[in-house]
């Protein structure tokens, strides 16, 4: 019977383990390992912004969850830490790492959606409350202003080159989160709640500047209705708020690059977070630090 002994030191981290183990079984455990980094990868990418649009074909982004994750797998084998699994033990592992996986790719996909509910916004006080354009992303009706501020979003992040952020923070989480080696049991619903408390907030902010502007607009209508009560206000009111809630749009997109950044730093934070609360029992043992992985946000 041949047996082997190995060792492992995980970079700086210094995340080793040491065991003797049947050859038999550490192959096998390398074929667990690519299971459950293909499930985490599948989960991320099947709900990831840009590739969970329904206009990306399956079998792409079944090619793409295979490619990455071969890469991982030729960069972290070598150095994980091996951990014996039963079959039901797997079978656990194996959905904690597609949720993982979910989890992440629907996290970072607020970035767009906090911009398409602001449009929403924006749209109900600029008078296009019933005008809504098909999203090919979702297969829904969706306001026009929201669909425009989320594909320009998606532009400025693609175009800026922020979507290597995603794939750093996917990277990062075999890091944080080594394969088969956390709980879901320590998961937080308060952090769902502190997530979507931030997608509303981000929402207002990036709209309240311009339903503000068109609040103004409707005041100073009212008052020219009182002073000139033979203007039809009805009709002059809607084009005005139109034309002028369209330059001052154009004003706001201007400094959309910028409030892109900030919206994927904060939840990426987010994301950093909620894999910290899920790996408490690494951190507690001092073998992984999410600061060590994750960069904090920089103000702009």
């Amino acid at each position: 019977m041949i047996r082997i002994w190995f060792s492992f030191d995980h970079g700086p981290n210094m995340i080793s383990a040491e065991s003797e183990v049947e050859l038999t079984d550490y192959l096998g455990q390398l074929g667990l390992l690519w299971l459950l980094i293909l499930l985490r990868t599948m989960g991320f990418v099947f709900l990831a912004p840009m590739f969970s649009a329904q206009g990306v074909p399956v079998m792409l982004r079944v090619m793409l969850g295979f490619l990455l994750s071969n890469i991982v797998y030729t960069f972290y084998a070598p150095t994980a830490t091996l951990k014996l699994l039963d079959d039901s033990l797997f079978l656990s592992a194996a959905v904690q790492e597609l949720t993982l996986g979910m989890l992440l790719g629907f996290i970072t996909g607020l970035v767009f959606v906090a911009f398409q509910f602001a449009g929403q916004f924006i749209g109900y006080q600029m008078g296009f409350a019933v005008v809504n354009v098909f999203d090919p992303s979702t297969q829904t009706q969706a306001s026009i202003i929201g669909q425009f501020l989320f594909t320009t979003a998606m532009l400025v992040f693609v175009g800026s080159g922020q979507h290597l952020e995603l794939l750093r923070l996917w990277l990062a989480s075999y890091e944080l989160l080594p394969p088969g080696q956390w709980m879901i049991e320590h998961f937080d619903t308060q952090t769902m709640v502190s997530i979507c408390t931030s997608l509303f907030e981000i929402a207002m902010r990036i709209s309240l500047p311009l339903i503000a502007f068109l609040i103004l607009i409707d005041l100073s209508l009212g008052i020219l209705a009182r002073v000139m009560p033979q203007l039809n206000v009805f009709f002059v009111g809607i084009p005005v708020k139109i034309v002028l809630g369209l330059l001052f749009l154009a004003l706001v997109t201007t400094e959309l690059g910028s409030n892109v950044r900030r919206t994927r730093d904060i939840f990426i934070n987010h994301c950093g977070e909620m894999m910290h609360e899920l790996g408490a029992e690494i951190t507690q043992d001092g073998e992984l630090e999410v600061n060590r992985v994750l960069r904090p946000t920089q103000p702009d």
